[in-house]
């Protein structure tokens, strides 16, 4: 467990270079619940149970030509050796408009998080796409478009290009604000009911010091679902891609499920 603390030191030290908008799934229905479960992979011998991770309750509800989107984070972390904890991260409220071939959304966070708490801490790990959901003292508002393309023969393209700008708190970085660039591309096939999707994501932070390496995140991210019916399961797999991470993550498998109201 002793490397689990350092991972901890790790991620704190470098929390400003860890946020990122997650692709957002296409919407195959106008009004749903769901909840998202994400389990870190450590490089050896964790020690942690097997449900100790991050999990997101979302609902997407339509009105108008409007969708209105509510994240709500949830973290645990059980080792019995070590510690228990449990945590709510950084709430956040929503809007994606949605067109044909393309989507525009806005997005704010508010500071919920607890602050001191291990299981938020693990759960950035955990959800390092979306870290800013688990930093105490941060709000964050996100902005941006995703251009969606479809084939009658299943396949499609899917890009992000995005915004965050981040009111950080005095617990995570000197810098009173700080503004992010973050992208994303994806293919897709969906010949029926069940979908498959891969892709990359990006984010580039354009305030602070160091080199574009140290300045940016980059991931793997592979996913298999089923659309069909009012409960639609999923299952992915999201590989880091820089050095500094994956010498103690392998990966984090999601399961997800959505249930369509």
């Amino acid at each position: 467990m002793h490397t689990f603390i350092m991972i901890i030191v790790l991620l704190l030290a470098s929390a400003p270079s860890l946020a990122a908008q997650e692709l957002m799934p296409e919407p195959f229905t106008d009004r749903s619940i769901g909840i998202e479960l994400m389990r870190p992979l450590f490089d050896g011998d964790d020690e942690l149970d097997a449900l100790s991770g991050a999990a997101h309750l979302s609902a997407r509800y339509r009105i108008g030509g409007v969708h209105l989107l509510v994240d709500v984070p949830f973290a645990r972390m059980n080792d019995d050796r070590f510690v228990e904890s449990t945590a709510f991260g950084n709430v956040m409220l929503g809007l994606e408009v949605v067109r044909e071939t393309r989507a525009y959304y806005a997005t704010l966070r508010v500071p919920t998080a607890p602050r001191g708490e291990f299981a938020a801490q693990l759960a950035a790990l955990a959800d390092f796409q979306n870290a800013e959901a688990w930093f105490a003292e941060l709000t964050t508002l996100s902005f941006g478009a995703i251009m969606r393309e479809r084939y009658q023969s299943g396949f499609g393209f899917d890009a992000l290009f995005g915004a965050q700008i981040m009111d950080v708190g005095s617990d995570v970085s000197d810098d009173d604000t700080q503004l992010r660039l973050e992208y994303g591309a994806q293919f897709v096939y969906r010949p029926s009911a069940i979908g498959m999707t891969l892709g990359a994501q990006g984010l580039a932070t354009l305030s602070g010091d160091g080199n574009f390496a140290e300045r940016t995140i980059h991931e793997l991210r592979a996913r298999l679902d089923y659309t069909a019916g009012r409960v639609r399961p999923a299952v992915g797999f999201v590989l880091p891609l820089d050095d500094t991470w994956r010498e103690f993550l392998d990966g984090v498998v999601h399961l997800g499920v959505q249930l369509a109201i």
